[in-house]
Order: C-alpha cells, then sequence, then structure tokens
C-alpha cells in the first residue's frame, strides 16, 4: 500500500470514527433526555458533555442542587416535573422513610436501567445517522458507526458509573430560592415526625374533645335574641386535624351562621396538605378564609374549589347578611417561599393597608367586618369597622369596643406541630361573636381547650360601650391685657 492509500485510507477512519462521535454525542444530548414516573414522582434525566464532573438536581421553581458526583466531565441532570398528591399523601399519613426510600431506590433502578439502555441506543442511532450520509459504507462495513456510536455511549457512561460518590450531595451547592434550603430540610424532618406524632395522638384528643363537650351543659347558656348574629373566629390551624373537629363542634353547638379564618390553615403552603384538613367543605355553615403567611396561592385554589369556601383576596363578600372584607397576607400570594427583610415586609404590610382601606372607600355600603392576618394591619382600621379579626400571634386578643372592636382567636390548631413539640402547653383557643341586629359586637365567648390537663373552658365577656368624650370643665375667661 503506497503512502497516497495509506492517507486516504486514515482520512477516511478519521472522517468514520469523527463523524461517528459527533452524531452519537449529538443524539445522546438531543433525544437522550427522557421522563420517568419513581412512586408518584415525575422525573426527567438527561447527560451531557461539561466541565466538571457534576450532578444537577432541578427542583423547579425553587432551583437547583449541584454536587460534585464523578471525576468525568459530565453532567447527570435531573429535573423533578411533577410531584402525584395522593402518593405524598400517603407518605405524610404514614412517614415511615425507611420504606419510603427502599421503594424510591427499587423503581429507580428500573429507570436507570431503562435510562442506560436509551442512551446507548441513541449513540448507535446517532453515529449511524451522521456516518451513512457521508461515508455511504457498504453493507458489509455498517456496523461500524453503531459500534463506534456504542463505545461512545460507554465512553461518557462507564467513567462516570465507576467513580460516582453520591455522598457528595450531603453538601451540594445551592442556588436559587432553595438556597434556604438546610433550614427547610430541617424543619420537613421535623414536619413529617411532627406528623406522625400529630396523627398518633389526634384520635385521643378528638375523643376528650367530643366527651367533654357531651359533658359541657354551659355552651348554650347565651340566648341569642332574634335577629342577633354568632360568628365563629378561628386562626392559625396550622394542619392540625383535631383543630377541625373543634372547629366543627363549636359551629354547630353554637348556631353559628359563619366561620371566620384569619389564616395559616397550612404549615408550608403545599396543596396536598389540605387532605388533613378536607372535611372544611363538609362544615355546617360557610367557611371563610384571609389565607395567613404560612398560606400559598396553591392553597387558595384548592380552597376557592370547595363548597361554601370563600378565600378572601382583597373583595367585599355577603356572609350571613354581613358586608365581610379581606385579603391575604403578602407571603400568601408568593408561589415560592421568600425570607424578606424587616423593610421588605413593613413595605408589603403598608401597602396591603392602602389596598384595604381604597376598597373600603369605594365600597357603596358599610362594611361589617375586616379579616386579615397580621394584627400590624388590623389595628390600622381600629375605629373604621365595627369587627376586625386576625391572628398570626397565636396569642387571644380582644381590643375596643362595640362602635370597633378587634378579636384575635389566638391558635386554634394549638400551634400546629411547634406546639405540640412545646415545652410548655399551647392550648386550643377560638372565639364566639355575639352581634346584635345594628351588627355591633356585643359579647364574645373565648373558647380554650387544654388537651393535656384535660380543661375546656369558656369565658363570656360583654363588649362595653363606647366612652363618650369627657366635656372639659368651664374655665372663666381670663384677659391678658392689663392697663
Amino acid at each position: 500500500m503506497n503512502a497516497k492509500a495509506f492517507v486516504s485510507k486514515l482520512l477516511q477512519l478519521t472522517l468514520l470514527v469523527g463523524s461517528a462521535l459527533a452524531g452519537a454525542v449529538i443524539f445522546i444530548w438531543v433525544f437522550g433526555p427522557a421522563q420517568y414516573q419513581i412512586d408518584g414522582l415525575r422525573v426527567a434525566a438527561a447527560v451531557r458533555p461539561a466541565k466538571t464532573g457534576q450532578t444537577v438536581v432541578e427542583l423547579p421553581p425553587l432551583g437547583t442542587l449541584t454536587a460534585r458526583t464523578h471525576a468525568f466531565p459530565v453532567e447527570c441532570r435531573l429535573t423533578l416535573l411533577k410531584v402525584e398528591e395522593r402518593t405524598v399523601t400517603a407518605t405524610l399519613q404514614n412517614p415511615d422513610l425507611s420504606l419510603l426510600w427502599e421503594k424510591l431506590r427499587y423503581d429507580a433502578g428500573g429507570a436507570l436501567k431503562s435510562f442506560v439502555l436509551r442512551q446507548f441506543a441513541c449513540g448507535a442511532l446517532g453515529a449511524l445517522f451522521f456516518t451513512w450520509p457521508l461515508l455511504r459504507l457498504s453493507l458489509r462495513r455498517l456496523w461500524l458507526p453503531p459500534l463506534t456510536g456504542l463505545l461512545t455511549a460507554a465512553a461518557l457512561l462507564g467513567p462516570v458509573y465507576l467513580t460516582y460518590q453520591p455522598e457528595a450531595f450531603k453538601h451540594p451547592a445551592y442556588s436559587g430560592i432553595i438556597e434556604a434550603a438546610p433550614r427547610i430540610l430541617a424543619l420537613s424532618e421535623n414536619l413529617v415526625s411532627g406528623f406522625q406524632e400529630l396523627n398518633a395522638r389526634a384520635p385521643e384528643l378528638i375523643a376528650n374533645l367530643q366527651e367533654l363537650f357531651q359533658r359541657a351543659d354551659t355552651l348554650n347558656n347565651f340566648s341569642l335574641q332574634d335577629g342577633d348574629t354568632r360568628l365563629l373566629l378561628v386562626s392559625d390551624i396550622h394542619n392540625n386535624p383535631v383543630a377541625l373537629v373543634l372547629t366543627r363542634e363549636l359551629a354547630t353547638r353554637f348556631a353559628v351562621s359563619a366561620i371566620l379564618d384569619a389564616g395559616d390553615l397550612t404549615d408550608l403552603g403545599l396543596p396536598l396538605e389540605l387532605n388533613l384538613v378536607e372535611g372544611i367543605g363538609k362544615l355546617p355553615v360557610p367557611y371563610v378564609l384571609a389565607p395567613g403567611n404560612h398560606d400559598s396561592p396553591a392553597v387558595m385554589e384548592a380552597l376557592a374549589a370547595r363548597p361554601r369556601v370563600y378565600v378572601l383576596r382583597g373583595q367585599v363578600v355577603n356572609i350571613a347578611g354581613l358586608k365581610v372584607l379581606g385579603a391575604p397576607d403578602p407571603s400568601a400570594c408568593r408561589p415560592t417561599p421568600k425570607v424578606n427583610s424587616a423593610a421588605q415586609e413593613e413595605a408589603e404590610l403598608k401597602a396591603l393597608t392602602a389596598q384595604l382601606a381604597a376598597t373600603l372607600k369605594r365600597s357603596p355600603t358599610r362594611v361589617d367586618v375586616l379579616v386579615v392576618h397580621n394584627p400590624a394591619v388590623a389595628r390600622r382600621f381600629h375605629g373604621q369597622v365595627p369587627l376586625i379579626v386576625c391572628g398570626h400571634t397565636h396569642e387571644p386578643a380582644v381590643e375596643g369596643d362595640t362602635a370597633s372592636l378587634l378579636l384575635n382567636p389566638g391558635t386554634t390548631g394549638a400551634a400546629g406541630i411547634r406546639g405540640l413539640q412545646s415545652a410548655t402547653e399551647v392550648p386550643y383557643t377560638a372565639m364566639i361573636v355575639h352581634l346584635n341586629r345594628q351588627k355591633q359586637p356585643v359579647a364574645v365567648d373565648i373558647i380554650t381547650y387544654g388537651p393535656r390537663a384535660g380543661s375546656f373552658q369558656v369565658e363570656h365577656r360583654l363588649i362595653p360601650a363606647p366612652t363618650p368624650p369627657r366635656a372639659l370643665p368651664h374655665q372663666p375667661q381670663v384677659s391678658l391685657w392689663h392697663r
């Protein structure tokens, strides 16, 4: 073989290998990504060349986690596309993380095998697709490009498999909102264990509560005059299933016309959390919610679809013959968690106050009730609305008189999981407010349930009338002009 023929064959071989390599890489890059169902999780997987060997986990819209998991310059990318509510809810209701992890590993193993085979197939087809139009190989040599493609896929994936270290995710790099992940993950661990403990104790607490209700003869002692209205005020339920039983029993036994919730129905604002209080749509009277800083747009949408549930979003609604105005806490309007500075939070609360004041001014008729989560906003309307309801502090409060009364029912969910983990008992609290025919608050019943002590207390308070302004005593005129 002369030099010219050798060079020609060498160039042909180089062109064959180069086009096969290019075709394999491009096909793996473009057609290699695929989606898989892994125990209620819809995940997209992809590999691509990169400067460093790393794995990127995308959790839209929260951000990404990145870890240097292997030595070869290939990026493995996983994107969480969807979480099936039914699967995650079942996990929360029976949060055995070891069983969950084993199931995920089993399902992920099948998905991983399918993904690897897909990359080999893409490599072989890509090499053939790019090589055959250029070189018009004979059938006898047509096996060379697919073989090159398979070797290319093996060269990409083999070193990744051999050097992969999952332990690198113990210290990942965070980007986006998920930079708060270390705190959120710690909260999630407490959330799961808290749900487990709360669900274990709920039947006992509910049984004790129902027994107390059956023995309580004082609940109907406060007679309702013709034309008067009773409203049940709740707040800060924080996913506590006992709170739903308490709310239903109070609504029934006090014969209220509606339930006003000042927010923080959930803990993390996830729609799946609503499964723990799915009985809201079955309450005997209309339920009105002003979402709190622990709620979210997803929670608002899920609740708004339920029968006889009203989500206040800056509008006036007519409930039980009353004009009720309310709006979500600014944090509830964000689709993803965000920690604001004190200045940002103050600016948002001022904007909310201005929005409510404008709606109040435009209303053609008097607004009877204002419901907001934050007391800082609520107090700015003292003297402008007969009844103002707020929450957030977990402490019951009664401020004002019959002309303008501010009520904070405290925490009807006993602060949720945080209350359960507290060294001192956080009681379940709620209020019944009595309105007269003029739609003025004239009395309030403060309900306190302490399950550890087995105590149930109803404190009936009459609301004082406004104190008339005191006239200044008559003072004789004194001339300042002296002759």
